[in-house]
């Protein structure tokens, strides 16, 4: 099988350089260049060896198979419609655009052209995700009743331009409280309907930035989820970022990073005895690097594990050997939840109804062991 040429449309985010990386450790791929009008490509380009090309020449290139887009938000729905009627597979940074309007076009290309578009979740790929989905798959808990989400930005990222871009849904809430609403549309589908606030608070954090804090309600028909999200998170990873799950036979609790739980199961169930199990990464990578000229705002990502599972569920997937890991339908479908947040805030809380339809985009990531992830 010949290596898959990957060209790169933008790289003003953050997550440019660990996607490249990523792929750089794989193998079998072929790096085709980089095309961005920012003055920060030429830095990027030199630093990793790449050639700085055109758009149109990157697209019209037989030899590039997949474009992965790290643009501005205004600019990424527009390079993901062309790779996609250029016949490329695209990986799109999350949330995947502007607002709601732009992933319901992204869904239409994708729909219209057949491609492989994935949303850049990387956090779906995380060990206690597949943890979570595991337990509720093998009903562990019982019956799930109700379910607790917290996350938030942190290293003062609510304040840069990449957090406070005019045309973009939201601040600190969507582009990052993204993740969080991928974790529950992933687990537990679209909720019914989603009431929310999100708030300012000028007198307490001073700043030129949208937002500080936010909370929302889920509703489903047999449970409720919350979410809340602080967009100035004082620690450095994402410590803090974590999912509560309470069933009448257990609960759940798991973080992010560095990877852990601890379940508690009334009877004996799934290879685990009653009571409490836990386990952490006994060596848990950081997620910030260093700040480089080609990240001016926000320190470079040093973690490589889930951007290695996330960039090889894309390759696989541009190759047609696996599903999309989180399709478009799945990031309009996050992007539907934020916009629900959003428009019940500024109604004073009051309950957004969605539609019924239920679009599973996220394709689940292969389970962990429960002797791996949970060790009494």
């Amino acid at each position: 099988m010949r290596r898959l040429g990957v060209g790169f449309l933008g790289v003003t985010h953050p997550h440019a350089s660990a996607r490249l990386r990523a792929l750089r450790r794989m193998g079998g791929v072929r790096l085709m260049g980089v095309a961005e009008d920012d003055p920060v490509v030429t830095s990027f380009a030199a630093t990793f060896g790449l050639r700085v090309r055109r758009r149109a020449d990157l697209l019209d290139d037989p030899e590039v198979d997949a474009v992965l887009v790290h643009s501005t938000s205004r600019e990424m729905v527009d390079h993901a419609v062309a790779a996609l009627e250029a016949g490329k597979a695209v990986l799109v940074e999350k949330p995947g655009g502007r607002d709601e309007a732009d992933l319901h076009r992204l869904v239409r290309a994708t729909e219209r052209t057949g491609g492989v578009c994935q949303i850049g979740y990387t956090f779906g790929f995380s060990d206690t995700v597949a943890l979570t989905g595991t337990v509720l798959r093998r009903g562990l808990l019982g019956s799930v009743h109700q379910v607790r989400v917290h996350g938030g930005s942190s290293l003062g990222e609510a304040g840069t331009d990449h957090l406070n871009r005019p045309g973009d849904l939201g601040g600190a809430f969507f582009v990052i409280g993204c993740h969080q609403v991928d974790l529950v549309v992933r687990q537990f589908g679209m909720p019914a309907a989603v009431n929310a606030v999100v708030v300012r608070l000028p007198a307490s954090i001073p700043g030129a930035h949208r937002e500080d804090v936010a909370a929302a309600v889920f509703h489903y028909p047999d449970r409720v989820v919350t979410l809340d999200f602080s967009a100035w998170d004082p620690l450095p990873w994402f410590e803090s970022w974590e999912m509560s799950v309470y069933g009448t036979d257990g609960v759940l609790h798991s973080g992010l990073l560095p990877h852990r739980s601890r379940l508690y199961l009334s009877r004996p169930g799934g290879g685990l005895p009653a009571g409490w199990s836990s386990w952490r990464d006994p060596e848990p990578q950081p997620w910030s690097g260093g700040r480089t000229p080609y990240s001016p705002e926000m320190p470079e990502i040093a973690h490589s594990a889930l951007f290695d599972r996330e960039c090889a569920a894309f390759v696989a997937a541009a190759r047609g050997l696996r599903p999309t890991a989180a399709s478009a339908r799945h990031g309009l479908d996050v992007v539907r939840c934020l916009a629900a947040g959003y428009r019940s805030a500024a109604q004073g809380g009051a309950p957004v109804h969605l539609r019924p339809e239920q679009h599973l985009g996220a394709h689940p990531v292969d389970a962990v062991s429960s002797s791996r992830a949970a060790t009494a």
